[in-house]
């Protein structure tokens, strides 16, 4: 009866020893687990500030785009008044040069001969 109370005891001990060995061994793996919940919100915190801030340079090209599209249909459309505005006025074109107020005399006489004619054949439609 003593030899089997002491061998119930020795495998009590050591079934005791194993529960305390599998709860240490728990106890890591819970403390990797934290450590590893705890990176991976980090890995998304850090992540998320990055996308932001991606999005924000986004946002500021997509203006700077938007701006540029505006100047560059402010130039066409300027462009496109002054080149009605030089079809209107034929004696626009006779300038010599950078300075408009230099006539180059040959342009203009030959461009006062088209307003001529251009007159005649309105008077002879009028007609």
């Amino acid at each position: 009866m003593e030899a089997r109370r002491k061998a119930l005891e020795v495998k009590a001990e050591k079934l005791n020893n194993e529960k305390t060995d599998l709860i240490e061994m728990n106890n890591k793996l819970l403390d990797k687990v934290l450590e590893e919940k705890h990176r991976a919100r980090e890995c998304r915190t850090n992540w998320n500030i990055e996308c932001n801030a991606q999005e924000h340079k986004i946002k500021e090209q997509d203006m700077e785009m938007r701006e540029l599209k505006r100047t560059l249909n402010e130039a066409e459309e300027g462009l496109r008044i002054q080149e009605s505005n030089d079809r209107l006025n034929p004696l626009a074109l006779a300038t010599v040069g950078d300075n408009k107020e230099e006539k180059d005399p040959k342009k203009v006489i030959e461009v006062e001969k088209v307003m001529v004619k251009v007159e005649e054949e309105v008077d002879v439609e009028d007609n």
